[in-house]
């Protein structure tokens, strides 16, 4: 009888390896295992939920981590994971309910601060603002990790926290590997660029202008799909026209990008995701090529050591806020962003009454998401 607590630490150790690995079938073998002789296993459940997320089926990974909490009411993780599903369902005061119980849980590791915050600005819940951002602005200048990167430059002006809040992250999550040996600059005929993201298909920041235009007499551009797209996607064939060669990679581990990077002699890696969502920052922490960018997705410090540049602009990066990114600066002319040339404007007529407007009143207009706005945004 004292081997079957073992046996089921065994199991649960090695579905962990197996998720890691993306061994989601054998993984989920050994959980339904650990269940059958535990059917109370919290952790079981835990860890089957994390397979649902990572194979997107975000409705079923929260029933997991629902039954996991069922049997532990009092585990932080099931509860700050079950927000993390709620999210990808848009369910955000169910979100907020999530983080709110897991940081009450466990108060000494609140990794979720910033997350809480964000959430509570996507639905604008103002009450305690000025309370939670203190509370995260004194944690970030204190190099606690309260706060993923991401939602920080909508709460704070202030790039010097903007810096301490990724170098955390990166320190923590993803730093500086040198399991490959080190890399040199290769040689051949045209320079090798690697774009990394995981939205090649319709999305805002996505130009599929850009990726045509590069010269294919001085340069080879290599697309790494680091997600799915729904090959109905309007802008999917375009994008995998726009390219010379087009790589899904999304079941890949980090570190096999990295390797296979560097097998097809890529020159330079372009992370357009940066600190957003499933950008994979940890490619490049094992260096996939001789030089890494950032631009785009985060215009933000990606905190890294290894990316070596980012591009900007002047009115993006202005030459005071230089000093807190760890990346050399590069400044495009006039704008960092480029448009769609060929786009054209709606010839759909609208006036001020088809939204209930007074025709009679100048009406400003700001197109943001909601959690850009919030008490301070609105009194300054």
């Amino acid at each position: 009888m004292k081997l079957i607590p073992d046996r089921i630490s065994t199991l649960l150790n090695l579905s962990a390896a197996q998720i890691a690995l993306n061994k989601f079938s054998d993984a989920i073998a050994n959980l339904s295992t650990a269940i059958k002789i535990d059917m109370n296993c919290a952790e079981a459940y835990l860890n089957l939920g994390l397979i649902q997320v990572k194979l997107k089926n975000f409705e079923s990974a929260c029933q997991h981590f629902i039954e996991a909490i069922k049997f532990n009411p009092n585990y932080p993780e099931a509860w700050s994971n079950k927000g993390n599903a709620l999210n990808e369902l848009k369910r955000h005061e169910e979100v907020i309910a999530s983080y709110e119980q897991a940081i009450k849980l466990n108060p000494k590791e609140t990794p979720f601060l910033g997350n809480l915050l964000h959430f509570k600005m996507v639905i604008a819940q103002w009450d305690r603002f000025s309370y939670d951002l203190e509370t995260i602005t004194s944690k970030v200048a204190l190099g606690q990790d309260v706060s993923e990167p991401f939602p920080l430059p909508s709460l704070l002006d202030d790039p010097s926290l903007h810096l301490m809040a990724a170098e955390t992250v990166v320190n923590n999550k993803f730093p500086s590997k040198n399991t490959l040996p080190p890399i040199s600059r290769n040689s051949h005929s045209k320079i090798r660029i690697g774009y990394f993201s995981p939205d090649f298909k319709s999305h805002p920041l996505l130009m599929a202008e850009l990726f045509e235009l590069h010269n294919r007499n001085r340069f080879e551009t290599y697309a790494f799909s680091l997600q799915p797209a729904n090959q109905n996607d309007p802008l999917r064939q375009r994008l995998l026209n726009a390219f010379d060669h087009f790589l899904n990679v999304e079941n890949k581990l980090d570190l096999e990008i990295a390797q296979l990077s560097r097998d097809l002699k890529i020159d330079i890696a372009i992370n357009l995701g940066g600190h957003t969502q499933n950008s994979r920052m940890g490619i490049f922490s094992y260096r996939a090529t001789p030089i890494q960018v950032n631009y785009l997705g985060y215009p933000g410090t990606s905190g890294a050591n290894y990316i070596d540049y980012i591009i900007g602009d002047k009115i993006l990066i202005p030459t005071h806020s230089q000093k807190f990114y760890t990346e050399k600066v590069v400044c495009l002319p006039n704008s960092y962003m480029v448009d769609n040339s060929i786009r054209l404007p709606s010839t759909k007529q609208l006036t001020k009454n088809d939204f209930g407007l007074p025709d009679n009143k100048f009406i400003f207009c700001c197109f943001n998401n909601s959690y850009k706005f919030n008490p301070q945004t609105l009194q300054s």
